[in-house]
């Protein structure tokens, strides 16, 4: 098995953020955290990082 790390950063980030959210939406909704969210809420909060060009994604 062999993967490969790469590192996006700021606008390169935006193909990735739809992903993002699904992810983090489905992560935070198992216990312990038992958090239902608003996919709008998480492509926000991801796009707005995304517009910042001091942010980085491995």
């Amino acid at each position: 098995m062999s993967f490969q790390i790469k590192i996006f950063k700021g606008p390169e980030i935006l193909p990735y953020v739809e992903t993002l959210a699904d992810m983090t939406l489905e992560a935070f909704f198992e216990y312990p955290y038992l958090y239902v969210g608003k996919r709008e809420d998480e492509l926000s909060y991801l796009k707005s990082y995304a517009l910042s060009p001091s942010v980085s994604l491995l």
